[in-house]
């Protein structure tokens, strides 16, 4: 009975009911997230895939799709407990893994690079369930205030990379926790339709505000990647784990703004 209520109350009632995260989901869902992350980097590793920019940027499509996805179940246009998180981060996985391997198998037939190939299979998937959005009235206030939040707090972390003093990659990771703020930031103080779901956020708005969201990913972010360039000698060990921060930052961020585009303020 403990098991059952205590399983009830902190994970199935937060999926079925939408009521967020709690202290100890989050700490399981990081768990989960980072071991499904090891062991996706180890598959990797096994097949011989190098990861690199251009793995990353043909599989960026499959990150906006699970945005996408997570919104039309938000929306009530798919009615599916499988588009809430833990369970999209698996969906998208079993969507871009076999996507991944078909791509690989059709370069040595076509002798087309397989990131090219990826990123086609991607875009065209992304491109047949973004078209759901369609039907819906897009509110361009949210994408114009998130776009010059984005740009302004990003700008000196390109500068810096432009003066080679941080890398491309580390200004992207950042750039994207910091459009992850920016919709957070927006839709919270410009409206009152939305709820911060996260537990350490709601732990620092009632002291910071809103700011809240800018200091946790300014401040944070780059000691994180500070400490992975110091610690991880292996190239591409670096690189993956940078790109799953990316998409930490990125996924929840994208569905913030199509939800904050599609509802208003």
């Amino acid at each position: 009975m403990f098991l059952e209520d205590f399983l009830k109350k902190y994970f199935i009632d937060p999926i079925i009911y939408g009521n967020g995260y709690n202290f100890v989901n989050t700490i399981f869902y990081g768990i989960f997230f980072g071991i499904g992350a090891i062991l996706i980097y180890k598959i990797l590793k096994k097949i011989k895939i190098k990861i690199n920019e251009k793995l990353f940027i043909s599989l960026l499509p499959f990150l906006v799709l699970g945005s996408v996805l997570r919104v039309l179940e938000d929306v009530n246009v798919f009615e599916s407990k499988l588009l809430v998180s833990p369970f999209i981060y698996i969906l998208i996985f079993l969507i871009a893994f076999p996507s991944l391997l078909l791509s690989v198998f059709l370069e040595k037939k076509l002798k087309i690079k397989y990131e090219l190939i990826l990123f086609s299979i991607s875009f065209i998937i992304l491109i047949y369930f973004s078209s759901n959005l369609l039907s819906f009235k897009i509110n361009i206030e949210p994408l114009v205030i998130v776009i010059l939040l984005s740009f302004l707090f990003s700008l000196p972390f390109f500068v810096l990379c432009y003066m080679k003093k941080i890398s491309k990659i580390n200004a992207g990771v950042i750039s994207a926790h910091i459009f992850d703020a920016s919709t957070s930031f927006t839709a919270l103080t410009f409206s009152e339709k939305f709820l911060e779901q996260h537990v350490f956020a709601n732990i620092l708005l009632p002291h910071l505000g809103t700011f809240t969201f800018f200091l946790m990913k300014i401040i944070i972010i780059p000691i994180v990647l500070i400490v992975i360039d110091k610690n991880i000698k292996d190239v591409e060990e670096r690189n993956f784990i940078k790109f799953a921060i990316f998409t930490l930052g990125f996924s929840p961020g994208m569905r913030n703004l199509l939800l904050m585009c599609i509802f208003g303020f």
